[in-house]
């Protein structure tokens, strides 16, 4: 039997054993993902003992996304590209890293919103390891990315990475100036995640100025990354102003799709029906569990 791991910090609220082990089920594969959560300083010992007994690759996620470029042999141009870490493929005795949020988000834009047109306008929330990964990809299919982030030292690093990406300073009014007359907004920061479910980025008074400076609110679309709870604040509030939404649950399904053919050296191809009966099995479960 193959298997994989999630390594971080804390990894109690995710249900990525249950993707993946649904989607080895379809495939009729034999393949287990387990969770390991551990400290920054068992790192080593963690990924060391993942290799000596035969995992075909792990998975990362907060807050070693970054941290992780230090274990690794070799970067793949996604995460050469985005300076972050989420996938790891064990070659032997060799570490192999990607980045699959990327791919994952935007596949999850393609599924819920559409094909992204060269014309959009994206506005990121967060300047941590999802941020980089989604920015990095998103920048293949469009021209203009805003970045809303706090953090000063990240969002320096990011414009080494991307000097074309356009920061907006973090003031109330910029925000609403910018996402007034933008088509997506996406949340990469953990505001909303379980436990801290009362938590947004965006109230239903952002969302009532917003409304005040664009023609028709209803084209604004609105991707949490965050899947748990799979449906967040943020995308209430969007929802009941009209907005567009899409639950980070669709970027996990097709983030661990694309890792698992990372780790198995095979293309994947899921049936519509499957992906849709799995998404309602996930929010199901989460729901049940964390809400």
């Amino acid at each position: 039997m193959r298997f994989s791991a999630l390594i971080g910090d804390p990894v109690e609220h995710s249900v990525s054993p249950f993707v993946f082990n649904y989607i080895a089920n379809y495939l009729d594969i034999e393949y287990a993902h387990i969770k390991l959560e551990c400290k920054e300083n068992e790192l080593c010992e963690y990924i060391e003992g993942l290799r000596t007994i035969g995992a075909s690759g792990f998975n990362v996620t907060l807050p070693y996304k970054v941290k992780i470029n230090e274990f690794v042999d070799e970067l793949d141009e996604s995460a050469e590209r985005s300076g972050a870490i989420n996938t790891v493929k064990i070659n032997n005795s060799s570490l192999i890293a990607y980045n699959t949020d990327g791919k994952g988000a935007i596949s999850a834009i393609n599924h819920c919103f559409g094909k992204l047109k060269k014309s959009d306008r994206i506005v990121v929330f967060g300047s941590g390891g999802c941020a980089r990964g989604v920015i990095s990809e998103a920048k293949k299919y469009v021209d203009e990315v805003y970045m809303i982030a706090r953090n000063s030292i990240e969002t320096e690093n990011l414009l080494q990475l991307f000097q074309d990406l356009i920061v907006v300073d973090n003031y109330t009014d910029n925000i609403h100036k910018v996402i007034s007359r933008s088509d997506i907004v996406i949340n990469c920061t953990p505001v909303g995640m379980y436990p801290d479910i009362s938590s947004t980025i965006l109230t239903m008074d952002d969302f009532e100025k917003i409304r005040s400076r664009r023609e028709s609110i209803q084209e604004l679309k609105v991707f949490d990354t965050v899947f748990n709870p799979g449906y967040t604040l943020l995308l209430r509030n969007a929802k009941k102003s009209n907005c567009d939404v899409c639950s980070g649950l669709w970027m996990l399904i097709h983030q661990a799709i694309y890792a698992l053919e990372i780790w198995i050296d095979e293309k994947i191809v899921i049936e519509e029906s499957e992906l849709e009966n799995l998404y309602n099995l996930l929010m199901t479960k989460i729901n049940r569990i964390y809400c």
